[in-house]
């Protein structure tokens, strides 16, 4: 398993790289540093801070959700952030 590894890094950044180029490719960079200096500073933080926060009451909900199928007495909040944050990866 250890020798798949580096393969398996190397193309999950090729990945990465290739999904970022199409993503890209027709954007105006331009536009978008101006557009990125033009934000509300207060506006994006207060963005961030309320999509942190659903986060990590969807990690919540799903602990509420999965605990009477589990076998532990107790579900690790950490590790349902975890599968939180996986899930909105994939």
């Amino acid at each position: 398993m250890k020798a798949r590894q580096p393969f398996l890094w190397g193309l999950s950044f090729a990945l990465a790289a290739g999904l970022l180029y199409l993503f890209l490719r027709k954007a105006h960079l331009a536009r978008v540093v101006h557009e990125a200096r033009e934000a509300s500073v207060p506006f994006l933080l207060l963005a961030l801070g309320a999509e942190l926060l659903s986060v990590l009451l969807r990690a919540y909900r799903w602990g509420v959700l999965v605990q009477p199928a589990s076998r532990e007495r107790r579900l690790r909040y950490s590790s349902l952030l975890r599968a939180t944050l996986v899930g909105f990866t994939v």
